[in-house]
């Protein structure tokens, strides 16, 4: 069962590349937010409850877009 969608910005940063799996294991939709050149490699590959959203939190347009939904 999935239940809510989750942003969370820094998902490939020390906390955040943890903090995804444990989401998803929870049946939580995640949007991952992320730094364009960001290393994704060891995020879930193929997780129908994962969604990677590339932006930057101080930039408003793409932090607007991630927030979409």
């Amino acid at each position: 069962m999935i239940s809510s969608t989750i942003l969370l910005t820094g998902a490939t940063g020390l906390i955040g590349h943890h903090l995804v799996p444990a989401l998803l294991e929870a049946g939580h939709r995640v949007r991952a937010l992320h730094r364009p050149g960001s290393d994704t490699s060891y995020l879930p590959k193929n997780h129908e409850a994962l969604e990677l959203v590339q932006g930057d939190i101080l930039d408003i347009f793409t932090l607007e877009e991630a927030m979409l939904g």
